[in-house]
This record gives C-alpha cells, structure tokens and sequence, in this order.
C-alpha cells in the first residue's frame, strides 16, 4: 500500500500484502493522508504525480443505497481512480486480460472510507461493488463516460469466482442493465475484440 505523494513505486503484490489479497497487475490500492487541526481535515485523494499512468479527466459522485450491487463491469478504454468518501463497500475484481501475468486472478477487498484509500482499475480488470449499507464514492475516469465503453456480465457468474461474503441477506438491487448482462465469456469476449480495434486504430 503506498502513501503520499513521492513514494517510490511498489508492486501490487507489495501494496496487497497489507490486506491479505494478490492484486491483479496493475491494480493500486494508495493509502491517503489525513492532515487534521483543530477547524477539522483535509485530506488529499489525487495527485497526478501519485500514479502518472492515471490522468482523470472527468469526476463523478455516486451514491448508492443499501443493498446495491453495481457490476460486474469491465472497461477496455479507460482506468478508473476510486476514492470510498462515505460508508462501506465491497470491490469484487478479476483480471480478464489474456496477455496479463496475472489472467484469471481474482480478489475481494473489504473497504470503508474510513480506510482513506484510493483505488486504481485498468482496463481489463472486471470489477464490481456491492454497498451493504448507504454509501457514497467519489471517482475519476481517464477518458470521458461513454457507453460504448461499459461491458457488463452477470453479477454471480462462476466464472467469477467472487463469494461476496458482505451480503447478508437476500438477492442485491441492480440496475436493468446488470440484471439482464450476459455471461464472463460473452464480455471477455467482446472485451477482446474492442481491445484489439483499438490497437489496430493506433
């Protein structure tokens, strides 16, 4: 897990050694500082200088009810930067990049915002969130939202491999998208495919 703004560069297999989980490469889990006096705190959640291959153009707010599942999705343009703001959530991951050292990993981290951590996804790393309880999560995206760029597949797929161990009780709430996604293999698939045009596109 790294810290501050000039830490020297850790592998995933390092920064996940803090919480128990191997990362799949390129994952980032960074550690944020809390600078508090006596009005109350700041606490920085990006610098471009933190992780240079992440430069978000666009920031989004979400706020999610309890009991909701967002996922799993999976981008093959842009990274993700998230930062927990408010309450628990559960981020499920799996690496769906075939020329990855680490294809095929997947994990589950348990993440609060009181943790004061940010989250860096590549493209190609499936992820999903389930929020037990209310919750609010602030995240930077390193090209501008586009529909075209959000592949989705079955939130419990077993080929997955996740367990969700936060939820509790009952089937999660889920958008009409999600809850009619197809299968891992349908969005490795077209993750491929997409990926591949995007190369040969320069």
């Amino acid at each position: 897990m790294r810290r501050g703004p000039d830490l020297e560069h850790q592998t995933s297999t390092t920064r996940s050694s803090a919480i128990g989980q191997s990362l799949p490469a390129g994952v980032e889990i960074l550690s944020l500082q809390d600078h508090v006096d006596s009005r109350g705190a700041l606490v920085e959640v990006f610098r471009a200088s933190w992780s240079p291959e992440v430069q978000p153009v666009q920031w989004n707010l979400l706020r999610s009810r309890p009991g909701v599942l967002r996922g799993v999705h999976a981008h093959w343009k842009h990274e993700d930067y998230l930062v927990p703001v408010e309450g628990p959530f559960w981020l499920a991951l799996q690496d769906i990049r075939p020329d990855s050292p680490t294809h095929g990993a997947a994990c589950e981290l348990d993440l609060h915002a009181t943790d004061l951590v940010a989250v860096k996804i590549p493209p190609g790393v499936a992820h999903g969130f389930y929020f037990a309880s209310e919750a609010l999560l602030f995240y930077g995206v390193s090209t501008y939202w586009d529909t075209a760029d959000e592949l989705a597949c079955a939130w419990n797929d077993p080929g997955l491999g996740f367990g969700w161990a936060s939820m509790t009780s009952g089937p999660p709430s889920l958008s009409q998208r999600d809850a009619e996604a197809g299968s891992l293999a349908e969005m490795t698939a077209e993750w491929i495919r997409l990926r591949r045009t995007l190369t040969a596109n320069g």
